[in-house]
This record gives structure tokens, C-alpha cells and sequence, in this order.
């Protein structure tokens, strides 16, 4: 079957760690002639958030054109959790070893990026729907 004749499986995981499911939709992908198709996921966990980063998408190189507090500020605007428990202090960003957020970084920022595109995809699609019901409500009226 060629890749256009696939069924897409679209699957958006929720406290996901390493994305098992998504993971074993793409194992059986070829058995079963489907697409599937991550449209995120949801964690706070960092580790997990960065195995995932890895499994699914790619290794990334650690950040070096942004200052430690740069990278701080960002990352502090969000709840994340080093044990998948309870979320990290306000300040811990800002207190970890600037090597160590480097690495951390990237995985988290694509982790946000993805999400915020994905909300915002979703919202645009609200939108065009609500918009779709607003004609149909004008074209129901005027009858």
C-alpha cells in the first residue's frame, strides 16, 4: 500500500512519559498500513519529556546562543517536575548548572514550541468552525 492509501492514526498522549502508545502505533504501522500522526502530548516529568524528545524526534545539541538567565526566564514561565511528583521551585532554573541547562534546553523548548503550535492549530480550527456555524446561523435566519 502506498504512503497516500494509509489511514492516519492521530494520537495526542496524556501524562505520556516516553510515548509507549505512540510508540507501538508506529511498531505495528506497516502491519496494519496506517500513518500515525503525534499531535502531542502532555507531561511535566523532564526526564520523560526529554526521552521522548529523543525517541520521536531527534537528538539535540545543547543551546549556546542564549544567556543562563535567558534560558530561565523561559523555562520558568512553565510548570515542570524533576520527579514527576511535585512541580520544581519557582528559582530552580536559575540554580541548576548552566551546562546542565544547556543540555536540558532545547528538549524542553520544542517540548513547549510543539504544544503552543499544536493549541494554536486547534484554535485556529475553533475559529474557522465557529465562523462556519455563524453562516449557517445567517443563512437559517434569513429563511
Amino acid at each position: 500500500m502506498s504512503q497516500n492509501n494509509l489511514k492516519t492514526i492521530k494520537i495526542f498522549e496524556a501524562f505520556s512519559g516516553i510515548g509507549s502508545q505512540y510508540q507501538a502505533l508506529k511498531n505495528i504501522s506497516k502491519k496494519l498500513n496506517i500513518k500515525p500522526v503525534s499531535l502531542g502530548y502532555i507531561e511535566w516529568y523532564i526526564d520523560a519529556i526529554v526521552a521522548y524528545e529523543i525517541m520521536h524526534n531527534k537528538q539535540r545539541e545543547p543551546e549556546q546562543k542564549k544567556t543562563k538567565e535567558e534560558m530561565a526566564n523561559i523555562l520558568s514561565q512553565f510548570s515542570f517536575s524533576t520527579d514527576s511528583k511535585k512541580a520544581v521551585l519557582e528559582k530552580y532554573f536559575y540554580r541548576i548548572k548552566e551546562e546542565k541547562l544547556r543540555q536540558l534546553f532545547p528538549y524542553l523548548k520544542d517540548f513547549i514550541s510543539f504544544n503552543n503550535k499544536t493549541e494554536t492549530q486547534i484554535s485556529l480550527q475553533d475559529k474557522g468552525r465557529e465562523r462556519e456555524r455563524e453562516r449557517e446561523r445567517a443563512a437559517i435566519l434569513q429563511h
